[in-house]
C-alpha cells in the first residue's frame, strides 16, 4: 500500500465516523412496531411496521418507515435496522443485568439453593445409612412438594414484580 492509497483509505474511513458521529446526534431510534402502519414523513400507507424516532433538535417524534428514517438520519435501510438492533439488545442486556443484582433476585436464588442443598443432604444420608428404618425416618422427612411451593412463594411474588417493574422501565415485553 502506497501512502496516496492509505490517504485516500484514512480520508474515506474519517468521513464515515464524522459522518456517524453528527447523525447519531441528530436522530435517535426510540422503537418499532406495527400499530402505525404509516409513513409521517411521506405518508406511505399497508407498512409492516414504522419506527419511532426523536428528533434531538426539536423534540419531535414521528413515526417513519425505514426508508424515510433511514434518509432522514443519513443511514442506509440497514445501518437504520441494525441500530435498532443494537439498542434493542442493550436494552434487553442491562434489563436482564438489573434483575439478576436485584435483592429479590439473589433472595430468590437463595431460597431455591437452600432447598436443593436440603434435599442433597438428606439423600446423601439416606444413602449412607444401611438400616432400613432410619432410611424409612429421613426419606419421610423430605418437603412435599406442596411445602416447597410455599416456602418459595414469597420470594417468587417479589421477584415477579421486580421482573414487572424492570420490564416495564426498559420497555421490554419478557425478561
Amino acid at each position: 500500500m502506497n501512502v496516496y492509497t492509505f490517504a485516500i483509505q484514512n480520508k474515506n474511513n474519517m468521513a464515515a465516523i464524522t459522518r456517524e458521529y453528527a447523525t447519531e446526534m441528530k436522530y435517535r431510534i426510540l422503537g418499532f412496531n406495527d400499530d402505525q402502519c404509516s409513513c409521517d414523513v411521506c405518508g406511505k400507507q399497508e407498512l409492516k411496521g414504522t419506527y419511532a424516532m426523536e428528533d434531538l433538535s426539536t423534540g419531535e417524534i414521528f413515526r417513519a418507515g425505514s426508508v424515510c428514517g433511514s434518509k432522514m438520519a443519513g443511514w442506509t435501510t440497514k445501518e437504520l435496522v441494525a441500530k435498532y438492533k443494537v439498542g434493542e439488545k442493550e436494552k434487553l442486556d442491562a434489563a436482564k443485568k438489573e434483575l439478576r443484582e436485584s435483592a429479590e433476585y439473589i433472595a430468590d436464588e437463595k431460597a431455591l439453593e437452600f432447598l436443593n442443598k436440603e434435599e442433597d443432604e438428606i439423600n446423601r444420608q439416606i444413602f449412607a445409612t444401611d438400616n432400613q428404618q432410619k432410611r424409612t425416618e429421613l426419606h419421610n422427612t423430605k418437603r412435599t412438594i406442596q411445602s416447597r411451593m410455599d416456602y418459595l412463594m414469597p420470594s417468587h411474588i417479589a421477584l415477579t414484580q421486580k421482573r414487572k417493574e424492570i420490564s416495564e422501565k426498559y420497555g421490554q415485553k419478557y425478561l
